[in-house]
């Protein structure tokens, strides 16, 4: 492109040379979506919040420690919180968990469904986990309020009441 073709783009309207970069960009971003975004595509997290049977208020308890399916989880540091984050077996229809709270020893096994979905070459498949249940808990009562687990931190899936 000469100086009369550059004369000839600068001397357009603001409209038209919107109009031309957007022509030109628009291949480039196509091009980008052929190669899809590989990370976040996890759902396993179930979210647990810690309720007061009299009041219905966030509680705080001390977690000793926590197993799953009689494996150590580590992502939770023992101490004082009011909701943690379990993770889900995505190859089982179940995850059995074990807790260690305030020295007493209760179990909670949840029940879900793992879909495989293929993702792409380059990302393989991920697993859809939904319908989300409680088969079985020594809580004193415990309530499932998202049946969809999820990434995000603030997702609360299941409400324990003590």
């Amino acid at each position: 492109m000469g100086f009369i073709g550059l004369v000839y783009l600068y001397g357009l309207n603001r409209q038209m040379r919107g109009l031309i970069t957007l022509l030109f960009l628009l291949p480039l971003a196509v091009a980008c979506l052929e190669n899809p975004d590989c990370v976040n595509k996890k759902n396993d997290l179930v979210g647990v919040t810690f309720k007061s049977m009299n009041t219905g208020a966030d509680t705080t308890l001390t977690i000793d420690s926590i197993a799953a399916d009689g494996s150590i989880v580590n992502f939770v540091a023992p101490g004082a919180v009011s909701k943690i984050f379990l993770p889900l077996d995505y190859l089982n229809d179940t995850t059995f968990y074990i807790l260690e709270i305030n020295d007493t020893i209760y179990n909670l096994t949840l029940s879900y469904r793992a879909q495989p979905q293929y993702v792409s070459e380059e990302c393989g498949e991920r697993f859809l986990l939904n319908n989300l249940q409680v088969a079985n808990h020594s809580f004193d009562s415990v309530s499932v309020t998202n049946h969809q687990p999820g990434v995000e931190a603030n997702t609360s899936n299941i409400q324990i009441f003590r």
